[in-house]
């Protein structure tokens, strides 16, 4: 196999997910990354580590126990980055985090030691790569297939997505929508997003009713089970991210300031439980705010400019795309390697 010229990426991390070894669309599966037998098992230790030393440290423990796992796992991250960049060879360069916290990367000198698994590896990028580029070059009316619903997402007649379906029915917009709400994949929901016309930055004022698009992404369930009302929007300056609801059905808003993104992206799957939901919802009247915590900009996602909510304290952009006057979809962008986020927002005023 030649060398490219630029290194094909490869992070090791744990996200929860069918293994810590990911590519650009998302984590390779021990079963289908050919990897030696013991790296995969030593890899999967490795992982096993980090989410007990977060998920069941004894209470007061953080100060004396957490930040030296949080090293050992660091240190035992680069080694095996290492590994997995001898096996996969001077194709890729394995990204990682060291035990200070910084983003590091290794390349291996050297053809693969396991040229099963840069294989593997490979044609799986490729076909990632090929995908995308189908997607970018594609033209004309959008059909995406959703394997969850059995569903057609967007229009088979060439019409415009917005255009009033001639039966009277749901505009294939709509109707496309309503598909995506019921799950999908990443790729399906994005693509369905990429075939809808930008929104104007007055277009948003007034509240919003938010509902999450199941993607399989880190978050799908965790916004819902904390009470997850939607967003607000009171101009290009003054607009609310975090709407939530109490038990008493009264709305407030919450400093995005203090959730922390990165512990609820590892904790997705416990904090999704409704029984989880039912402790931590009460709390997040002590995170709550009346200011606007967020703005509004017309900006560039995807290949189109469109408005998008800038999070002031958080690295988070919501990039919406219209697909009628009184419904949206979303796409939460923020740095890691997950896909975006995906939600509906239905207008209420």
């Amino acid at each position: 196999m030649d060398s490219p010229h630029v290194p094909i990426p490869v992070r090791l991390f744990p996200g929860w997910a069918e293994s810590p070894v990911w590519l650009s669309d998302g984590p390779v599966s021990f079963g289908d990354s050919h990897l030696s037998e013991q790296l995969k098992t030593d890899l999967a230790g490795w992982e096993n580590r980090y989410y007990a030393s977060i998920t069941g440290a004894a209470p007061g423990s953080r100060r004396t126990r957490l930040k030296p796992t949080n090293r050992a796992h660091g240190e035992q991250g680069r080694t095996l980055a290492a590994h997995l960049a001898a096996e996969l060879g001077n194709d890729f360069v394995v990204e990682f985090e060291n035990s200070s916290g910084k983003h590091r990367s290794i390349r291996s000198s050297s053809p693969a030691t396991n040229p099963a698994a840069a294989g593997a590896f490979t044609a799986r990028y490729r076909d990632a790569q090929s995908e995308a580029e189908t997607l970018e070059r594609a033209g004309g009316p959008l059909n995406a297939h959703a394997p969850l619903s059995g569903a057609q997402l967007g229009s088979s007649s060439g019409t415009s997505p917005n255009a009033a379906s001639p039966t009277g029915g749901l505009t294939p917009a709509l109707a496309g929508l309503n598909c995506l709400s019921t799950g999908t994949s990443s790729a399906e929901a994005l693509a369905f997003f990429d075939s809808l016309p930008p929104v104007g930055i007055d277009e948003l004022s007034g509240s919003w009713q938010g509902a999450e698009v199941p993607t399989g992404h880190p978050l799908d369930g965790v916004l819902g089970s904390l009470g997850w009302q939607g967003k607000k929007f009171e101009g290009a300056e003054a607009a609310h991210p975090l709407v939530f609801s109490g038990r008493d059905g009264s709305l407030f808003e919450v400093n995005p300031r203090f959730v922390p993104l990165r512990t609820a992206l590892r904790l997705g799957p416990v904090l999704r439980r409704p029984a989880v939901g039912r402790v931590i919802s009460p709390l997040l009247r002590l995170l709550r705010t009346t200011r606007p915590r967020a703005r509004v900009r017309l900006m560039e996602y995807r290949g189109t400019v469109s408005a998008t909510m800038i999070y002031d304290a958080l690295p988070i952009n919501d990039a919406f795309r219209r697909v009628d006057a009184d419904n949206l979809l979303g796409a939460m962008d923020m740095p890691g390697p997950h896909p975006p986020f995906m939600f509906t927002l239905a207008r209420i005023s």
